[in-house]
Parts: structure tokens; sequence; C-alpha cells
């Protein structure tokens, strides 16, 4: 009895070393690699198998997700400080395009959209620079890059946002896109384009599996 005790804790200790493979330090050691030295660390947390970091500096706020079994950084958000959205759509596709090759020069652009939201206006960017999947939100005054959201390694694994689009037009028919955007679902560890899109002159939210396409949610809003 003693004996299957013993053998019931190791095995206890084991499973639970291994559910949890990264420690917060070395995730928060990897997360401030990605931001940069001068960033400080504002708050922290750990939730469905990723450790979450809010960093700050004088230019940015930069949100980061560490896998906390792999410890490799799988996104990051960097919101630059003092831009809002724009009350007027000054820019156009082309300046919004332009701003991005400018910051990123290799990168391949799949989708550009205007948002609208409250009269409040944005080009947001999709695009791959080499392994990873980027969207870049241009202010749409002033041609700035106001934020960008980095799906690190997802390049290759998922459709580009202008494949997800014909995937989306080609199963409910012709549309106009409203939003769009590119999350990661922690639940299931997998990345999802969700979003709005007129049908009709009805609007109807959607949800879409990022890596083929499947529609997961398709309600009218």
């Amino acid at each position: 009895m003693k004996k299957t005790i013993t053998l019931l804790l190791a095995m206890s200790m084991l499973l639970g070393a291994s559910a949890l493979a990264v420690s917060r330090e070395d995730a928060q050691s990897a997360a401030q690699a990605r931001v940069g030295a001068g960033a400080t660390l504002v708050e922290s947390d750990r939730d469905d198998g990723y450790y979450e970091f809010e960093f700050s500096d004088d230019a940015a706020r930069y949100d980061v997700l560490v896998d906390e079994q792999s410890g490799e950084v799988v996104m990051q958000s960097i919101e630059h400080r003092g831009m809002r959205k724009a009350s007027s759509a000054a820019v156009d596709e082309a300046a919004a395009r332009q701003a991005v090759t400018e910051a990123a020069p290799e990168a391949q652009i799949h989708y550009a959209l205007l948002e609208q939201d409250d009269g409040a206006y944005e080009w947001n960017l999709f695009y791959t620079d080499g392994e990873d999947a980027v969207i870049a939100s241009v202010q749409a005054e002033s041609g700035e890059i106001r934020q960008y959201e980095i799906y690190y390694g997802a390049a290759a694994e998922i459709l580009t946002a202008d494949q997800a689009v014909e995937a989306l037009t080609a199963s409910r028919g012709t549309m106009e896109i409203l939003e769009l955007d590119l999350d990661l679902d922690e639940d299931t560890g997998t990345l999802r384009y969700d979003g709005n899109a007129r049908v009709d002159g009805r609007v109807y939210e959607f949800e879409m599996t990022a890596a083929h396409g499947d529609i997961v949610k398709w309600e009218r809003d």
C-alpha cells in the first residue's frame, strides 16, 4: 500500500511538471526579449495554456502571449501611444500600403480593409513577413502605423486574409466585408478569422478557421 501511494505521488508530480513545462520567469524572459529591455512589465497572468504579459514604455504598450509548454512567443500586439483612430478617411489604400512597405520592406501584403466604427476610420493591412502573419493598423488621417498584431510562425499554417475572404464568399455569396480580424482561440490553440459582413443589406457576424476557412459561426448581427 505504501509503495502504491509513493508511486501515485511520483506520477502526480511528474504530470504536474509536464503540464507546466515553462516557468513564469522563463516565459517572461522570452517576452521581454521580444519587446526590448527598455519596456517595463505592467501585468502578467496565466490562462488556457498561455502566459500573458503586458509591458509598457514611452513609445507603446505591448501585449505578449507565451505558450506555457514550448516557452515560445506566439503573439505580440504593439499599440503606439498618442494615436487614435481617425475621424475621416484622408489616407487612401495606396498610401496605407506604402506605410507598411516602408516599415517592413519584405512584407507581402495580401489584403487591405478600411474599417469604420462609429465615425472612426482605420486601415487594416494583412500581410506576411517571412514566417510571421501580421496585421498593421494604419491611422486613416496621418498614414502612421498605430498598431501591430504579430502571430509568430503562423504564415505557413493559415490562409492569407484574401484567401479567407474568398472562402467566405464562396460559401455565403457576394458580400461587403465590414470588419476582419485574426485572433487566437486560446481554448483550442488555433487561429481564426472573424468579423462582420453585409449581405443583401443585412449584417452578419462570422468566424472561420484560419487554417482551412471552415465557417464556425455565421449569425445575424
